[in-house]
């Protein structure tokens, strides 16, 4: 079910989807018109990742550490 959510490309009812519990080993998060999955594999050594995000304008920043 991971690798068809992922691939999903139509909307979700004008609404953004923020997801974690799919690590991307390349330490970068997966950034889509629907989807935005946060889990850069931190407890495998990647940075932790989280976002800042606005009502109005949708993703506003990535921080990593």
């Amino acid at each position: 079910i991971r690798e068809t959510f992922i691939n999903y490309k139509k909307p979700f009812e004008g609404l953004v989807v923020v997801f974690g519990h799919t690590p991307q080993h390349s330490g970068k998060p997966i950034i889509q018109a629907n989807k935005i999955g946060i889990d850069t594999a931190a407890a495998y050594g990647g940075p932790l990742t989280a976002v800042a995000l606005d009502e109005k304008d949708g993703l506003v920043e990535v921080i990593q550490s």
